[in-house]
């Protein structure tokens, strides 16, 4: 065809091009090119045979902290035990998450920097993944996090406390506990806030037919409550890191 339309040197160029290896590469070189691309927007694909495979989904699993909602909650509200006062309890919980990174700790560290308390440096920590941190300053320790780090480190809570859990759990806010020297001080109560864009996706999710499910280390209510407020036709609630992967293979 080059010979006829383009001359001799058009047909030599032609049959020198390597064009069958040119597009062999080319297909490759394409998809790296579009997963880079993808990349800059947010979006991250661990290879081309998640993309191959994508067709065949038919439910998708969502994280709740940080994916549905925005990943740092906010304090909405501090609770106190006994004779302790909010800023104590603040102090001493900001304290405890003194470096941590997860989205409580910054919630924490926020409300404590909002209302300028002091920030407390502990002499050593001990986090313990899923459940919450202990903490040793001058003499005291303190432990910060969920109701079941606070049993299985032997911490009492009062009956007044399983109330004010269970109200807010209605409404679908967590509370995080903290204690020190082995007795309850108070309890932060956290508020999650859904991204702008969460409910827009949900509805154009469930127009192409696909079940959606949650899958959380959160409280059971908060995840029961967000699931229906969202749509969301499934939820697993109390999940520890190491247990996801093996819900993800049960639900396959």
């Amino acid at each position: 065809l080059a010979l006829t339309t383009v001359g001799p040197a058009g047909a030599a160029a032609i049959m020198n091009s390597g064009f069958g290896a040119i597009m062999y590469f080319s297909g490759s070189l394409s998809i790296l090119s579009h997963l880079n691309l993808a990349s800059h927007h947010g979006i991250l694909v661990k290879d081309g045979r998640s993309l191959e495979k994508l067709h065949e989904v038919d439910t998708v699993v969502f994280d709740k902290t940080g994916t549905l909602t925005l990943e740092q909650p906010e304090v909405s509200r501090i609770y106190c035990s006994g004779s302790w006062d909010e800023a104590q309890i603040l102090t001493y919980a900001a304290l405890a998450e003194h470096r941590q990174t997860h989205p409580v700790a910054k919630a924490i560290l926020a409300a404590a920097k909002q209302r300028e308390l002091t920030r407390l440096v502990p002499d050593e920590a001990a986090y313990t993944v899923g459940f919450g941190v202990q903490v040793s300053h001058q003499r005291c320790t303190i432990q910060v996090g969920s109701q079941r780090f606070m049993q299985q480190t032997g911490i009492s809570i009062p009956v007044e406390m399983e109330a004010i859990k269970a109200a807010c759990q209605a409404t679908g806010n967590s509370l995080i506990y903290v204690a020190v020297n082995g007795t309850l001080a108070g309890a932060l109560e956290l508020q999650a806030q859904l991204r702008p864009e969460t409910a827009e996706l949900i509805k154009n999710l469930h127009k192409r037919g696909l079940k959606l499910c949650i899958l959380s280390g959160d409280h059971l209510q908060p995840t029961r409550h967000l699931a229906e407020r969202l749509g969301i036709d499934d939820f697993f609630a109390e999940v520890l890191p190491e247990g996801k992967a093996d819900m993800i293979k049960q639900l396959q």
